[in-house]
């Protein structure tokens, strides 16, 4: 794509521009091994030392090492747009465990049949596949590398007991993983021996593919499910991604029973690491295990609203206002977070007082984006106030607005501040800034608002926004097709957990 202006520069160069790349070569890395992909790389170094390259040098000097092209592998994932969902499942071949792979370009919103009929005649990857398989035995596994350039292959599998295949080992893979409905059970049942990355990789990959309406609601629900005794705080870190959305955007809009059951749902799944880590660090307690009790709090008190948990944050917040000590420091964001969004007035004059008196500007920005999570219509008016004042830095003007946007109880308020302040909103913010909160509108939701949106930002566009703007109106057509195929299974899946959980406390005595 040529670019012929800087707002075109700040448009291209985003997120994909900087990631894919990066993710392709170490795809290549992992295929090759670490060891053939050094040795090509130091031949690289020393061919051209202090002299001008071009990929292609780097690509052949990977082949030469592997002793198998590589430039034509790596050229398809540059140069073609998109990338693949790659089913996996096992089979049966001539007697023996197998497993058949199948590559399709993944669509986050469905073409027309036309448009997907033609994209499974001409769109192929050469695929590097490296997969997990084991038979479900502590540490029992195995890696599988295969070369996938047809739409469907399969692949001997190394082992008889074939317990489980996971499709992308060590998430190096820049491709989706789709796993059939038994491969997926046997993956739940397997999930201790996948190492943290891999088990971080299979609920971000199965939300992607909820999504993207290759997968149903309830098999990510029950793969989260699995994780509620998760000790690993970056996995649970992923877990909160999806769980986030899910209570604060549509779970209400499915219904506020739906909303009531998942933020009861939370608790049941990870409540009890409440019980066991407690607020207060341990002595000679690792630094893993405190980030892994912020993220528990996070996640029982902010997504699920544990009012036991939302009651002692109140309290430590309260002694974090007068005492910053007495509170660990890996949980002040969620303690202050899930203090705000249960905070009144004298709450809000005290996030504020803190913000002046701030002693780093890590407690400054954590107080600001606190005001922002108030959820009572004045106190929201009262931030959206601050937005255009000296006393948000103009830095952070876009970052209060998209934590406005994320606080559902504050995105009217904040889309109608943003149509009436836009002109001195968007000289504060700069045009690529600006792109972050159109980015952030989607969030809205409503079919009313979409056509707000696309003729607000049409009347007043933004130079290194038209993408963004495309994106932003896709994403509310996304939702509407979300919500509609996956709201009543997210209901159902609810109204029957709920119900067996209902059974098991009327036999235990505590209904």
């Amino acid at each position: 794509m040529k670019v012929r202006t800087p707002d075109e520069a700040n448009e291209n160069f985003d997120l994909i521009t900087y990631e894919k790349g990066a993710s392709v070569v170490r795809m290549i890395e992992r295929y090759l091994g670490p060891e053939v992909f050094r040795e090509g790389v130091r031949t690289y170094i020393r061919r051209h030392a202090e002299s001008n390259t071009v990929a292609a040098d780097l690509w052949n000097a990977l082949s030469e090492a592997a002793g198998q092209p590589v430039e034509p592998i790596v050229r398809a994932w540059i140069e073609q747009d998109g990338y693949p969902v790659v089913s996996v499942k096992r089979k049966q071949k001539n007697g023996r465990s197998a497993i058949e792979l199948r590559q399709e370009r993944l669509f986050e919103m469905q073409p027309t049949r036309a448009k997907l009929a033609e994209e499974v005649k001409t769109t192929r990857w050469p695929v590097p596949w490296v997969g997990r398989v084991g038979s479900g035995e502590q540490g029992a596994t195995t890696e599988i590398r295969h070369l996938l350039t047809r739409r469907v292959d399969t692949v001997d599998a190394p082992r008889a007991d074939l317990g489980f295949v996971y499709g992308n080992a060590d998430e190096s893979g820049f491709f989706r993983p789709l796993h059939g409905a038994g491969e997926l059970r046997d993956l739940i049942e397997a999930l201790p021996v996948l190492n943290p990355a891999e088990r971080m990789g299979l609920i971000d990959h199965q939300w992607a593919l909820v999504r993207a309406g290759r997968a149903n609601i309830s098999s990510l629900l029950d793969l989260i499910a699995a994780t509620g005794a998760e000790t690993d705080p970056d996995v649970l870190a992923t877990v909160k991604r999806p769980l986030a959305m899910l209570a604060s955007r549509f779970a209400p809009d499915v219904s506020r029973d739906a909303e009531r059951r998942l933020r009861a749902w939370v608790e049941v799944y990870f409540g009890a690491q409440i019980d066991e880590l407690g607020f207060d660090p341990a002595s000679g307690e690792s630094e893993a295990a405190r980030v892994r009790r912020a993220a528990i709090i996070d996640i029982v008190g902010g997504i699920g609203e544990s009012t036991r948990v939302v009651d002692e944050a109140q309290t430590r917040c309260r002694k974090y206002l007068r005492q910053r000590s007495s509170l660990e420091s890996n949980l002040a964001d969620a303690v202050v977070s899930i203090a705000a969004s249960h905070g009144d007035a004298w709450l809000f004059d005290a996030f504020l007082d803190a913000m002046h008196k701030a002693r780093t500007p890590q407690e400054q920005r954590r107080f600001l984006m606190g005001l922002c999570d108030f959820r009572d219509a004045a106190l929201i008016e009262r931030c959206i106030d601050l937005v255009l004042t000296d006393d948000v830095p103009t830095q952070d003007v876009a970052f209060v607005l998209v934590r406005l946007f994320a606080n559902r109880s504050a995105r009217p308020l904040t889309w109608d501040f943003v149509r009436q302040r836009w002109p001195k909103l968007r000289d504060r913010m700069g045009s690529l800034l600006a792109g972050r909160v159109i980015a952030a509108t989607p969030s809205l939701g409503t079919r009313a608002h979409r056509r707000e949106v696309a003729r607000f930002f049409k009347a007043n566009p933004v130079p290194s926004g038209a993408r963004t703007l495309r994106q932003a109106l896709e994403r509310f057509d996304w939702y509407e097709a979300f919500k509609t195929r996956e709201g009543p299974g997210l209901d159902a899946y609810l109204h029957g957990h709920a119900s067996a959980s209902e059974r098991e406390d009327s036999d235990t005595g505590l209904a």
